[in-house]
């Protein structure tokens, strides 16, 4: 977008501005971040778009991904927002794919809570130790259901960014 101008048109369109929706002037100081979604309905009232395209995406700070909502994504159809939604589709898709068995340290830190023992069955997703780094606490999860193996680590020691704590392997 160049400007905004085709933005403050469309807000200026809206019947929660004009007064001429349901509930007359609804316009409020933080109307366009919670309510505002342009173009968001078809002629029935349904979102466009995917059902699973809930304007959220992925982001990456450092190394943790946090989700993030993005107004007009779902209704994204070229530009860059689009392609946010299909790199946020595509990630989804990845995710739901079995990861690696190995188990590594996010940065360097200490391991303050190693919370699984040489042979235990885990879920996917249980938190299995925690690295502090800064005076945060990072918890590692196991990347999928399986038998906790090859433990070198234990709680107190200090870890390098990339060291294997251990490995999830699948259950046979």
């Amino acid at each position: 977008m160049r400007t905004t101008l085709p933005f403050l048109r469309a807000v200026l369109a809206e019947a929660a501005f004009t007064g001429d929706g349901p509930d007359g002037f609804a316009v409020h100081t933080s109307w366009i971040e919670q309510d505002y979604l342009p173009g968001a309905t078809t002629a029935g009232g349904a979102p466009e778009g995917d059902d699973a395209d809930d304007g959220r995406v992925a982001i990456q700070i450092g190394r943790r991904w946090l989700m993030a909502g993005v107004p007009g994504l779902a209704q994204a159809r070229e530009g860059p927002l689009a392609r946010a939604r299909e790199q946020a589709r595509e990630r989804r898709e990845r995710a739901a794919h079995p990861a690696g068995d190995v188990v590594t340290a996010p940065m360097q830190g200490t391991l303050v809570r190693l919370l699984v023992t040489e042979g235990e069955e885990v879920t996917g997703g249980q938190v299995i130790a925690v690295v502090e780094a800064m005076k945060m606490e990072n918890p590692l999860r196991a990347p999928h259901a399986g038998r906790v193996t090859g433990v070198r680590v234990a709680a107190g020691d200090t870890v390098a960014q990339g060291a294997t704590l251990c490995h999830v392997t699948e259950p046979a």
